[in-house]
């Protein structure tokens, strides 16, 4: 297991479910080095439900038989001697013959699917990509992604070893029974048979790579309780791999640690329809392997083509992961939850409900903006210096246009006013001169500079009174994030003090008030609506009622 000192960026995805186009986006916009896909990647051997649940019906029809005849076959194979059956009754080889058409139909599918799966993968030459089946794919050596199968296979990158076992125990009804690939594991006279975790204890991976999770973790279905395989945990507590990644069970998602080992399970990649609705999927975990351990890990949602960070889990030792949430409301999806409130205060609501649907709307213009401004807090970061914004006017709303001035919240870590705490902090000379670098094309305005070393100090001391505090969460309610990793540091640490939060929205309404009802804020509004009426966007009477009932408030002092 002897691991190079550098740090490998490995992109984690399961349960696509045939949804092509989050994985491409995934693998055009993430810089890993390796790519893993651990299964269910189609969503089905058939284009319709119709004959989906035909099939479905037919092979409970034949499994059937082979009870009654006492046949151990495989159902195609039993179909096939039924049909050539002298003594079949004439409806059973009739049946015969349809379930072998559908049948046919299904591996054409399959083998259309994966192909299709190989000509996206071969789109990424720079990527390592490596692929597991899940229980509702066929097995990957006879399709075009042979070469890329990771089931019972063992593969060594940048001297780290990865061993993979895909399939699961339960079987998809829907897809034939012969083209899936087989999970061995069976209980014969009180004895566990398993062939995942005789192949995992040879293989010694330092990232084992599953299908199904192990028994007792990411494995719990409601009214049928813990579903994993006995046998992966079997593996799991003799061999504690550095890491096990995992899959199947969406609703059972997260890292958690064992012993040594950190198990991951990002929930679906694909778009997923039950019975509640659509689950809107797109997760999947990012994270950097270093040392022959995981050094920091990030789940992230891929939606309409855009990338964004969850959550970020970074290990502490001592068998502790620390979560730091960096979306709430992606979170709150992902947990299958309903969204978090906000700031208890209905104007605030309201005015973000109206932004949100102006951002679907979102401008070229604006897309460039932010892009410069992450480019600016990457490059200090790497001089040293932290720094994040907040986005006021028409850039929080997406509505910039062709020299447009970007207004902005400065957030630093800033020693110098800590006795001070009613003074802003002042503007970090790098990031002025990259301001000012900008200056050809729009201008860059600072309205604010809050230092988040004096808001976490409000917050331990409990004081709702800091300027500091109250401008942060003011701004943190109404305005759009750029490097919100560094923000949710101390919006984590604000969460825990759910009165002091209470408190301090309770305090910033009228300063809400006050920077609403700007003439300018007011006039803005209007010149939002008349922009998207050039591009024949009609406003939904719902937002139309909003943003009146927005501009009626009484303003501040009034």
């Amino acid at each position: 297991m002897g691991l190079e000192d550098r740090a490998v960026r490995i992109l984690y995805a399961t349960d696509v479910h045939g949804d092509r186009q989050n994985l491409k986006s995934l693998l055009e916009q993430s810089p890993a080095d390796l790519c893993i896909i651990a299964g269910d990647l189609v969503r089905g051997p058939f284009r319709s439900n119709r004959s989906s649940f035909r099939f479905e019906e037919l092979q409970r029809f034949f499994d059937f038989l082979k009870c009654r005849f006492r046949v151990d076959a495989p159902t195609k194979v039993f179909a096939e001697s039924r049909l050539l059956a002298p003594d079949a009754p004439a409806e059973e080889k009739r049946k015969a013959r349809e379930y072998l058409r559908l049948y046919l139909r299904a591996h054409k599918t399959l083998m259309d699917e994966m192909a299709a799966f190989e000509e996206l993968f071969s789109g990424f030459p720079e990527k390592k990509i490596f692929v597991l089946p899940g229980n509702y794919d066929m097995d990957l050596k006879e399709t075009a992604l042979a070469g890329r199968d990771l089931h019972q296979r063992v593969v060594e990158i940048e001297g780290i070893r990865i061993a993979g076992y895909g399939g699961a125990e339960v079987r998809n009804l829907m897809a034939p029974e012969g083209l899936a690939v087989a999970f061995r594991e069976v209980r014969r006279e009180g004895r566990l048979e398993s062939e995942p975790r005789d192949f995992l204890l040879r293989a010694r991976p330092d990232i084992a790579v599953v299908h199904t999770p192990p028994f007792g973790y990411f494995d719990r279905l409601r009214n049928y309780g813990a579903m994993g395989s006995p046998g992966i945990r079997e593996y799991l507590d003799a061999e504690a791999p550095a890491m096990l990644l995992c899959g199947h069970f969406h609703e059972n998602w997260g890292v958690l640690v064992k012993g040594r080992t950190v198990l991951v399970n990002p929930s679906h990649l694909g778009r997923l329809p039950d019975v509640m609705g659509v689950w809107r999927g797109g997760f999947c975990f990012e994270f950097l392997f270093e040392q022959g351990a995981l050094s920091v890990g990030t789940i992230r949602q891929v939606e309409r083509g855009r990338i964004y960070d969850v959550a970020d889990f970074i290990p502490e030792g001592k068998g502790r992961i620390r979560r730091l949430v960096i979306d709430p409301d992606r979170f709150a999806t992902l947990s299958r939850e309903g969204a978090p409130r906000g700031p208890g205060l209905r104007p605030i609501l309201e005015f973000r409900e109206v932004r949100d649907f102006f951002r679907r709307y979102e401008t070229e213009e604006t897309k460039k903006r932010i892009a410069d401004l992450r480019k600016i807090y990457r490059s200090l970061e790497k001089r040293g210096e932290e720094v994040a914004f907040d986005l006021l006017g028409s850039a929080n709303f997406g509505m910039m246009e062709e020299g447009s001035d970007v207004d902005l919240v400065l957030y630093r870590r800033c020693p110098c006013d800590h006795a001070l705490p009613d003074r802003a902090c002042s503007l970090p000379r790098l990031l002025g001169e990259c301001f000012k670098s900008l200056e050809e094309r729009y201008r860059v305005e600072v309205t604010d500079c809050v230092n988040l070393n004096r808001v976490e100090e409000s917050i331990r001391q409990q004081d709702p009174g800091c300027p500091a505090l109250q401008r942060f969460v003011l701004y943190r309610s109404i305005c759009r994030p750029v490097n919100l990793r560094l923000i949710r540091k101390t919006e984590s640490l604000l969460s825990e003090h759910t009165n002091l939060k209470r408190k301090i929205e309770y305090e910033i309404r009228d300063y809400f008030k006050s920077m609403a009802f700007a003439p300018s804020n007011i006039y803005s509004f209007k010149k939002y609506q008349a922009r998207l009426n050039d591009q024949g966007v009609r406003l939904p009477p719902r937002i139309l009622r909003k943003i009146d009932s927005y501009l009626r408030m009484p303003q501040a002092g009034r």
